[in-house]
């Protein structure tokens, strides 16, 4: 399934807000659900024939969405999680958005969007592991 990113809405026929079921239901494919660490409010919803985990506030409506480096998350005709930390950078700067980065992530939070490259201080030519979708105020 290929997923079209909204930026700060969600991705195209699921945006932040809605709720588990409905996300279930629109996604029709099987998943594990469970805590990522002891300190998560809510259980997340693992696609993995899709390269999605699904993030839940506490009144388990969508906050995010990460997709790992077998998902498709396409922005402005790329697939981000096949970017390199530069070409990463081009996308969302070709947005008009501002980014911090540090040794592995590159964050956008006008675009809520966060690549993780695990390896971007000594190899600039590694694609993402993960991509980060997040809704306004995910990281306060």
């Amino acid at each position: 399934m290929i997923f079209e990113f909204l930026p700060l809405r969600g991705v195209v026929d699921i945006e932040f807000g809605a709720d588990r079921d409905a996300v279930r239901n629109i996604l029709g494919t099987a998943y594990t659900s469970f805590k990522r660490t002891p300190l998560s409010v809510c259980p997340l919803d693992h696609f993995s024939g899709l390269g999605v985990f699904v993030l839940y506030d506490a009144q388990e409506k969508v906050e995010a969405f990460e997709f790992d480096d077998t998902g498709t998350v396409m922005f402005r005709g790329s697939n981000l999680v096949a970017l390199t930390p530069s070409l990463f950078r081009e996308i969302i700067t070709d947005s008009a958005a501002e980014y911090v980065e540090d040794e592995e992530e590159i964050i956008s939070r006008s675009l809520g969007a966060c690549g993780w490259f695990p390896s971007k201080s000594t190899d600039q030519t590694q694609t993402a592991k993960s991509i980060l979708i997040f809704k306004e105020g995910y990281f306060e």
